[in-house]
């Protein structure tokens, strides 16, 4: 099926037009670039739109990362391929694959940090990252130095869930962690959540000083009009006679739920319910899912699909599904919500603090309580026989994408920055 994306009949107010910061904008995080013997340097795919877009709006950028000799693994760009990027400055921060590496190169770390936070006005930190967050050491340079301090938290990794290993040293590294990244936000001039619970349960004092911009990588033109959005819901409608077709998109790990999820879709092979589960991905289950796409033969079928790149491809997958599954059992937000919002697609998810605040129960999807293989099967069957509800509800959810678009994020983002850098200026606010 081909991708529709008739942005003519998309409805909305263009974006305003915000002034540019002019601050010294340094960001520290641990997302590593790829370097090659003829200097090229390489970022991954997603990791290079997201520097991009804060070029938009920073006129003095300076990026202070670790840097890896050799060429990327993953789908990477070339910074050189974008003439923007000759305003980056690029502070290279040492590489260690291991955390007695990572202490033993601790002093050479800090001292380029120290270098970097001198020069800047503005530091962007985060508080999670391997294998030492460097929002720990920022912090207090930040601070001492006088520079205005962002922290943004798109996950917490370090929390203990269902899919996380027990025992003394989990519980000890989940509280250090916590405790820092508390200690961390309290100093911050600007605090940036992508959930309300992370806001309310990392600031601790005053919560409403933090900010909730949930995470969104999808841009305006690949979100589908109204008008292409039913004729692919009427394709989808006339072929339901081979099922319900969902498809699970993540890490193939622990914490996204897939151990529950092959559970919950053995219940409903047993049920004889004809559901076809396409699960895209890559990871240490990748084997378990594939013998359970062994094992079953009858109306339930489940298909390991590997990896597609982001973007069109991904796109065009995802509209051939009456809903996405999300089974995670940690509380970040998957990207894939909003991906799937973008095709017209609802979603069938844990209630986890993360989804719940970008699912909304009924309107742009369902929600079951996380770990559970009888709540999951059973949102599956009722999926199978409501879907003219997913139709629904994938209309709606095509809505919510129109107003949740990457450049959107960042537009949120550059409006707070010039209330912190230019509380002052006489420019005129969106509202």
């Amino acid at each position: 099926m081909a991708m529709r994306s008739d942005n003519s009949m998309i409805r909305g107010t263009p974006e305003p037009t915000l002034p540019r910061i002019t601050s010294k904008y340094l960001l520290v995080i641990n997302i590593p670039l790829y370097r090659e013997k003829d200097g090229a340097t390489y970022a991954g795919q997603l990791w290079f739109k997201d520097l991009a877009e804060h070029l938009s709006y920073l006129d003095s950028f300076m990026l202070a990362c670790p840097v890896l000799a050799g060429t990327p693994a993953e789908v990477a760009v070339s910074l050189q391929s974008d003439s923007r990027f000759s305003r980056i400055q690029i502070m290279d921060l040492p590489a260690p694959r291991s955390l007695a590496r990572a202490i033993l190169v601790l002093p050479q770390t800090v001292w380029r940090l120290l270098r970097a936070v001198r020069s800047a006005e503005v530091v962007h930190a985060g508080i999670a990252g391997w294998p030492i967050p460097y929002g720990w050491i920022v912090t207090p340079m930040a601070k001492l130095l006088g520079k205005k301090l962002i922290i943004i938290v798109e996950s917490a990794p370090w929390r203990l869930n269902a899919g996380s290993p027990e025992g003394f040293k989990s519980r000890i590294t989940a509280s250090v962690y916590e405790r820092l990244a508390r200690w961390c936000l309290s100093r911050a001039d600007l605090a940036i959540f992508t959930q309300d619970e992370y806001r309310q349960s990392l600031l601790v004092r005053e919560p409403e000083r933090g900010h909730v911009i949930h995470a969104s990588w999808i841009d305006k033109d690949v979100i589908i009009s109204d008008a292409g959005a039913e004729v692919i819901w009427g394709e989808k409608i006339g072929r339901n006679s081979s099922g319900l077709a969902i498809l699970f998109v993540g890490r193939l790990e622990p914490q996204k739920g897939v151990a529950v999820l092959l559970e919950a879709i053995k219940v409903v092979a047993r049920r004889n319910i004809p559901v076809t589960l396409d699960i895209l991905g890559s990871g240490e289950f990748a084997a378990k899912c594939r013998e359970v796409s062994a094992e079953l033969h009858g109306s339930t079928r489940v298909n390991v699909l590997g990896t597609v790149a982001y973007g069109t491809p991904l796109f065009e997958l995802l509209q051939r599904y009456h809903a996405v599954i999300l089974p995670s059992i940690s509380d970040e937000q998957p990207r894939i919500v909003y991906d799937a919002y973008s095709q017209g697609v609802p979603a069938l998810a844990s209630g986890t603090a993360g989804l719940r605040d970008c699912i909304h129960e009924n309107r742009t999807g369902w929600l079951v309580e996380p770990n559970n293989v009888n709540e999951l099967s059973g949102v599956i069957e009722r999926a199978a026989g409501n879907v003219e509800e997913l139709r629904r509800m994938g209309m709606e959810a095509l809505r919510v994408a129109r107003s949740m678009t990457h450049q959107q994020m960042h537009l949120k983002r550059q409006l707070l920055l010039l209330e912190l850098t230019q509380p002052t200026a006489a420019w005129a606010k969106p509202k």
